[in-house]
């Protein structure tokens, strides 16, 4: 599908597309990122690509785009692009919901990773301030507070390093 853009100045330009699957994988609701590839084969061309942070970790973040699903368009960090239709061209097939594909889970999971590594450092500054600056808290919780921050910060690193040996296995499965 190629994305149409009709406001001058925006990251997406004439020659933008998007895969099919990828464009029915997004939902109404909910934003996906994405980011610009030039084409290989058509250097004019530029393809937006779903962003996955295992695997596409040396894309800058100024690169990487917000893409929500519109009716007869796709809105690019909430600025709306529409489709370019050909005449005589096929269908698309109809969405099958069998079931998500691994590859959306396995997204969906590095999102939810990246939201509680977020709270988890927010939460993490917040009470290593409170127990530095408490008057009253003596060495013992001080040090309980340490070990299940501690505790914590290693099981989202296991978490982490689960999903690169997923996303490898995955990356070299496509091979």
């Amino acid at each position: 599908m190629e994305v149409n853009p009709s406001v001058p100045d925006k990251p997406i330009s004439k020659k933008s597309r998007i895969f099919a699957s990828d464009y029915q994988s997004l939902k109404k609701d909910s934003n996906r990122l994405f980011y610009i590839q030039h084409d290989k084969f058509r250097p004019v061309n530029k393809i937006l690509k779903a962003y996955d942070f295992v695997k596409n970790r040396n894309i800058a973040q100024k690169n990487i785009y917000s893409l929500r699903k519109g009716r007869r368009s796709v809105f690019v960090n909430n600025q709306e692009y529409p489709l370019l239709c050909y005449d005589n061209c096929d269908p698309l097939p109809a969405q099958q919901d069998e079931g998500t594909p691994f590859e959306f889970t396995l997204q969906e999971v590095i999102d939810l990773l990246q939201q509680m590594e977020a709270k988890y450092k927010t939460i993490s500054e917040r009470e290593t301030a409170y127990s530095k600056e408490h008057l009253f808290l003596n060495i013992s919780p001080k040090g309980k507070i340490r070990r299940i921050l501690g505790e914590t910060a290693r099981i989202i690193e296991n978490y982490r390093n689960e999903l690169r040996i997923i996303a490898h296995e995955q990356e070299n499965r496509e091979y």
